[in-house]
């Protein structure tokens, strides 16, 4: 099985590329000069990693970010820069809307000779680990971005990324790294990528439901310790432990979103063992379900 990345196709005439989704991921619309648009499928709802960089915000929709070995809720206003080959992907509850910008500057690229750009190679070597901003940085990326989707011409367009970029790389103090380390997927021939990739959507439409290993098995095509290997290599995880975040991360929406007992909760998130799940639940959230309801019930994601 030959691996597969998605292929994005910057426009004749510019360095980078600029698209806007405003009912989902699925479809997106290239913006390109004089305001004229390209509507093109996207792949922002399937776990998959580019050479290009990408600036991606939601100005509307919820749901589950993953970005290299990070799995964590997102809600609207979410900013988030992902790295060269940094596997991603959005999970969406309903529809969602926002602007990305995707580049890609390489090492050899004439940009990198400019003194100036010094600041911007360092955010871009941060960015290996996926990166989010506060609120603030939010806010006034998301004004520049659509300040750009309005702007007819390229080069206009490009001096508004420059100081996207500026701005980026001087707020340091209010970044965060999403994924543990810098994640270096496997090369872009790899056998097992289009298998993982098929065990990772499955697992995503079937958490609520036992899992057992032989699907994944069958899904994939592979031998159980090829598997466990390949999962953890893709995704940072182990195939329980990716799975019991995906039912935790569920869990934790249920109980600000909802009334429901803690047992209904656990049950309705596949997880079965009552005992177990609070475990769970203390050892990655600090505290009791109980406790979590109490301080976040009602709270954006």
């Amino acid at each position: 099985m030959k691996h597969r990345r998605e292929h994005i196709q910057i426009p004749e005439g510019s360095s980078f590329r600029l698209i806007e989704w405003r009912r989902g991921l699925d479809e997106v619309d290239v913006i390109l000069d004089e305001g004229q648009r390209r509507t093109v499928r996207g792949e922002g709802t399937r776990w998959h990693f580019h050479p290009e960089m990408e600036l991606t915000w939601f100005s509307r929709g919820e749901g589950l970010r993953f970005v290299g070995d990070s799995i964590a809720p997102f809600a609207a206003g979410d900013l988030v820069l992902v790295g060269r080959r940094l596997p991603h992907h959005w999970e969406i509850r309903g529809n969602s809307a926002g602007l990305s910008i995707q580049w890609h500057y390489p090492d050899a690229h004439p940009l990198w000779s400019i003194p100036e750009m010094r600041a911007v190679a360092g955010l871009f070597a941060r960015a290996g680990q996926g990166l989010t901003f506060t609120p603030r940085i939010a806010a006034d990326t998301a004004a520049r971005m659509r300040e750009m989707a309005r702007t007819p011409k390229g080069a206009a367009r490009f001096s508004i990324l420059l100081g996207i970029f500026s701005s980026l790389a001087s707020a340091v103090d209010e970044t965060v790294a999403l994924s543990r380390e810098a994640f270096v997927p496997p090369p872009e021939n790899s056998l097992h990528y289009a298998g993982i990739r098929d065990a990772v959507s499955h697992i995503l439409k079937s958490f609520r439901e036992p899992i057992p290993m032989e699907r994944m098995l069958a899904i994939t095509g592979l031998s159980r310790p090829t598997f466990c290997r390949q999962f953890r290599i893709h995704t940072g995880h182990s195939f329980s432990e990716f799975v019991n975040r995906v039912r935790l991360h569920a869990a934790c929406r249920e109980l600000r979103k909802t009334g429901k007992s803690v047992i209904d909760v656990a049950l309705e998130s596949g997880i079965s063992q009552v005992s177990f799940f609070n475990r769970l639940f203390l050892r990655e959230m600090g505290c009791t379900p109980s406790v979590y309801r109490k301080t976040q019930a009602g709270k954006r994601e």
